[in-house]
């Protein structure tokens, strides 16, 4: 719809009129209703009628005529729809316009694309609501990350997982290692103190090697042992080195050279283990 006008002349004896109007199609057939709203008296019989209403496209007329007497035509116009839409429909386009437009002059060059695509590929990744400023995070405790870097920088490039740690302990049997090694002196016996103790049993056996010594068997409470090879065992235990598998619970002691097997014990638990198995 648009916004029509007319003005209307009925002469100097037509004056104080209550008017209405009747919109009509090119054969005379009324459109619409009577419309009683949009005069104004002019004076001297001449009037003011807008019409705000007006339908798109219509074309034919209006008659007036004093309220009341429709059959009474006062006057009419003529509507061409065609001029009165085609400046109706340039005012919607210029109406918006600044009172001094742009020349052609002041219009920008034309735009870099080049420059625009590289821009377009690295904004077509953000979010479509990117945060502000208000949502970045506070500057970073740069003191903290100091101290943490400085414990860190000596970990290992690929340090242990869970996976890797040993398994806990065997504290039975290790309490029950210790409860036999709690009783052994603080300095036990050399190697050096072996070798003396050997030459004064030398000394008190005359005529008795001490190979013939070593090899006599001194416990006949099971395998022959002979007083070399507990010396050997006693050696081991005293300076050798002992290592305990947590997963079979068996003692392994060594020979001083960190090497030879002298004698296995299988921990059974309440601090006892098994008789030794002497290689």
């Amino acid at each position: 719809m648009y916004t029509l006008d007319f003005s209307i002349s009925l002469g100097s004896t037509k004056t104080g009129l209550t008017l209405n109007a009747q919109l009509y199609d090119s054969a005379g057939a009324n459109v619409g209703g009577v419309i009683a709203a949009g005069f104004v008296e002019i004076g001297g019989g001449n009037y003011h009628f807008t019409n705000a209403a007006m339908p798109d496209s219509h074309r034919g007329g209006v008659k007036f005529f004093e309220a009341g007497s429709p059959a009474t035509i006062l006057t009419s116009g003529s509507i061409n729809p065609t001029d009165a839409e085609t400046v109706a429909a340039i005012a919607a386009k210029t109406d918006n316009l600044p009172d001094d437009p742009a020349g052609v002059g002041d219009l920008p060059a034309a735009p870099d694309n080049t420059g625009i695509a590289a821009i377009q590929t690295k904004t077509d990744n953000l979010p479509g609501d990117p945060a502000g400023v208000s949502d970045l995070p506070a500057a970073p405790d740069n003191t903290g990350i100091a101290a943490i870097q400085t414990k860190t920088d000596n970990l290992p490039g690929d340090p242990a997982g869970v996976s890797d740690l040993p398994t806990a302990p065997d504290n039975t049997g290790i309490a029950a290692i210790q409860t036999k090694t709690d009783n052994l002196p603080a300095d036990p016996a050399s190697e050096t103190t072996l070798t003396a103790i050997s030459a004064a049993v030398a000394a008190i056996a005359p005529g008795v090697s001490v190979a013939a010594i070593l090899a006599a068997n001194i416990d006949t409470t099971g395998t022959p042992l002979t007083l070399g090879k507990a010396l050997e065992v006693i050696t081991a235990i005293l300076a050798g080195k002992a290592a305990f598998d947590i997963a079979t619970k068996i003692l392994t002691v060594y020979g001083r050279d960190d090497t030879t097997v002298i004698a296995t014990y299988t921990l059974t638990g309440n601090g006892e283990h098994s008789a030794a198995v002497i290689a």
